[in-house]
This record gives C-alpha cells, structure tokens and sequence, in this order.
C-alpha cells in the first residue's frame, strides 16, 4: 500500500496515472427520485442497471429522433437533455450541427490521440490508431463540447444515445464496451496486479 504524498512530491508519470475522477461522490440510490428515474435526468446508477432496457423504446427518452436504445438506462438519454450545453431548433439533432463533423473527423481525433499520449498520459490500452481509439478520442471530444468545456455534476455521465451511435458507425467495430463509470485502463495502472518474487 502507498502511503499519501503531495500532488508536488509526485513525478509526471505518477500524476499521469491518476484516476482525475477519484474523489467524484456516486450519487446514491437512495437519493435518486421518482421523477428522476422516470425522465433519466442525470441519473447514474453505479452497478449500469439494464432493467427494462429491452422492453424501451427510443420515443420513451428520444426528442431528436436520432437515438437508439442502449444497454444501460445512464446510456439511453438525448441529446436534447437538459445537462448538454449544444441546442439545435426543435428536433434536430446535435449530430447534425456544423462543428459535429469537424470534431469526429478522423485527422482532428489523431491529432488528440497524439497530444495525450504525448503528455504521457495513456489512458488507452495501445497508442495504435484504431478505430477503437478514435471512437476514445471523439467521446473525450464531444464530452468537452457538449458540456462547454464544463461538468455540472460531480460524477461521470455517458454521452447522448444519438451522439454514441453516430461515432460508431463512423468508427465501426465488432464489439463496444459501452458506458462506464471509471476508466478500467486508469484503475489498471492505478492498482497494477503485484507479483510474488
């Protein structure tokens, strides 16, 4: 076990490697509301509860008419959700601004791909310029972009249903992971496994 040290006391790469979401409260269920858990405000339930997610339809949560319904309820919000900062006129869709394109394009994402990795902070599994990595790189990007460069909760949220499907089939691979909570890559390296000599 580490013992506790002064951000100034660490190196870069130990600075790199922590987890900028450790310290971020999960909202407990206990304190989520009916209206919350009926409208998925920035509702996020910590254990990704697929409860009637087959059973939902794109029309239950959808306004843009461009999502799609995910796995998990913290995925299945719109674009028109009250936390994203980018409107569009009635039921157009985000996907359909003008700067949408311009931050999913492939050289732009490279470019940031590049640019952290550069800092030394990899928070991918490869530093490969696969589609994997592209769709990493968009998210971080739109995330930025949607919520004006702001968080307005104290925990981590998934991107717009519309948003994610539009950037896979963009960069289409066999199998997503999906939402999640915290970055397993980060708390790989934050907790590496010890071996025995």
């Amino acid at each position: 076990m580490e013992s506790s040290a002064e951000m100034y006391e660490l190196t870069a790469q130990k600075i790199c490697q922590l987890d900028p979401f450790r310290d971020d409260p999960i909202k407990p269920d206990y304190l989520v509301t009916d209206t919350e858990e009926g409208n998925n405000s920035d509702t996020v339930h910590p254990e990704g509860d697929k409860s009637g997610s087959p059973e939902m339809l794109a029309g239950d949560f959808c306004k843009c008419t461009k999502c799609t319904v995910m796995p998990t309820r913290e995925e299945n919000v719109c674009c028109k959700n009250k936390r994203f900062s980018v409107s569009m006129p009635d039921s157009s869709c985000v996907t359909e601004h003008e700067d949408f394109d311009k931050i999913v394009n492939k050289t732009v994402l490279t470019i940031n791909l590049k640019t952290v990795w550069n800092t030394g902070l990899v928070d991918t599994n490869d530093t490969d310029i696969s589609n994997r990595n592209l769709r990493y790189s968009a998210y971080r990007s739109l995330c930025i972009w949607l919520r004006n460069g702001k968080r307005k909760k104290s925990y981590r949220s998934s991107l717009p249903s519309c948003v994610v499907t539009s950037v896979r089939q963009l960069y289409p691979d066999a199998t997503y992971t999906g939402y999640r909570l915290r970055s397993p890559v980060l708390q790989k390296k934050m907790n590496p496994k010890k071996t025995r000599n």
